[in-house]
C-alpha cells in the first residue's frame, strides 16, 4: 500500500474513533436489571423509564458502576441477542466464562456471574452499519482491555 494512502486511512479511523467517544459520551447509560424471582431481566435508564433494546447491528461497552470505566467492549450483528447472551442465567458468552469469572472466581455459579454483571455493570451501545469490528479494536487498544486481567478487579 501506499504510504501516502496508509497515512490517510490512518488519520480517518483517528477521527472516527473520537466521534464514536463522543457518541458514547452523549449517550445515556443503560442499567440491567434482573428479577431473580421470574428470572427475567429488563433496561432502564437512570431515570427507570425502560429501554428498548434493538435487534441491530453496532457495539456495545460495558461499565464499571462504582468507577465508570470501561470494563469489555464488544460488537454484534445483533446487539439484542448478544446482550441477552451475557444477561440470561442460561446465556452462554466468552464475556461470561472468560471476563466475569475471572473476576470473581472461577467456581462461580451462572446466577452469581449474572447477578455480578446486573450489580456491578451498566451498558452503553451505539448502532453502527458498517466498521465494527474496526471500531471495536480501536476502543480495545485504546482503553486496554486486551483480557480480563487487563481491568483491575478492585473496579467493582
Amino acid at each position: 500500500m501506499d504510504p501516502e494512502v496508509a497515512e490517510k486511512l490512518k488519520i480517518c479511523r483517528k477521527q472516527t474513533l473520537l466521534k464514536v467517544l463522543d457518541a458514547l459520551d452523549q449517550s445515556p447509560p443503560i442499567y440491567i436489571v434482573w428479577e431473580k424471582a421470574t428470572n427475567r431481566y429488563f433496561y432502564k435508564e437512570k431515570n427507570d423509564n425502560p429501554v428498548s433494546v434493538p435487534s441491530k447491528s453496532g457495539i456495545y461497552i460495558f461499565y464499571s458502576l462504582r468507577y465508570q470505566a470501561p470494563v469489555y467492549v464488544g460488537q454484534a450483528l445483533n446487539i439484542k441477542r448478544r446482550l441477552g447472551d451475557h444477561c440470561r442465567v442460561s446465556g452462554t458468552s466468552i464475556f461470561k466464562k472468560r471476563w466475569v469469572r475471572h473476576w470473581i472466581g472461577e467456581a462461580s455459579s451462572e446466577e452469581d456471574v449474572v447477578s455480578f454483571i446486573h450489580s456491578h455493570m451498566y451498558l452503553k451501545y451505539l448502532l453502527l452499519n458498517f466498521g465494527r469490528c474496526e471500531i471495536e479494536s480501536d476502543l480495545v487498544n485504546a482503553w486496554g482491555l486486551h483480557d480480563p486481567g487487563a481491568v483491575d478487579p478492585r473496579i467493582f
